[in-house]
This record gives C-alpha cells, structure tokens and sequence, in this order.
C-alpha cells in the first residue's frame, strides 16, 4: 500500500482577492486639474470684465471732462481704441 504525500507549495495559492470598486470620493487628479482649470478660466473671464469696465469708466469721465470743457456733446468726440 501507498502512503498519501502531501505536498505544500512554496507559494501559498490562495483563492483570488477582486480589488474593490472604483469609489467616488477622492476624485482622481484629472478631475482635479479639469475642476482648477475651470476655476481659474472662471476667475480670469471675471477680471477680464472688471478690467475693461474700471477701463471704460475713465474713459467715459475723460468724454465727459472733455465735452465740459468745450461744449461739445460725448459722441462728437472720436477716440482711437
């Protein structure tokens, strides 16, 4: 009669662990650059337009200042942008 031999594997071979779903929070870092870019195209559009306003409301006191001065209505005066 055989003796059974029970052989052990250097490795031990466990059953498959499946790595866990993906989760929502944290975002991976192409959202957070997608999200910063947003943010700062955002911030630029808005100093942009307060930009050009703070811009033209000296340039519409200098029409003014001028049409005071000479008697002259704003839309006479031509100014090169």
């Amino acid at each position: 009669m055989t003796e059974a031999t029970t052989v052990t594997h250097p490795l031990s071979l466990e059953a498959i662990h499946l790595p866990s779903a993906p989760e929502f929070w944290p975002l991976p870092w192409g959202w957070w650059s997608l999200l910063a870019i947003f943010v700062l195209s955002t911030l630029t559009v808005i100093g942009l337009f307060k930009w050009r306003k703070r811009r033209l409301r000296a340039k519409k006191a200098a029409i003014a200042l001028l049409s005071l001065e000479k008697n002259v209505s704003p839309r006479q005066v031509q100014w090169k942008s």
